[in-house]
């Protein structure tokens, strides 16, 4: 084997071994969080979603600053 092979199977064992350290520590985070979320109404979340994100309508909470991000959006920035 070449010089180039062996770095490469090197580097590639060391990026696999913080691969793998990473995913082990988000999994860890994702085991410290509360238990019993609840996945139930995936039509009426989804609905809000689409209504928030795409229809913007919590801008209308708070009518001044809905006018501005309106009007920046309008003009493009």
């Amino acid at each position: 084997m070449e010089t180039k092979q062996i770095t490469f199977i090197v580097f590639m064992l060391v990026m696999l071994g913080v691969f793998g350290y990473t995913i082990h520590r988000l999994w860890g985070f994702i085991g410290l969080t509360k238990a019993g979320f609840p996945i139930d109404k995936i039509g009426e979340r989804i609905n809000l979603t689409l209504k928030v994100a795409f229809g913007q309508t919590k801008i209308l909470d708070r009518p001044i600053i809905g006018i501005i991000h309106a009007l920046v959006c309008l003009k493009g920035y």
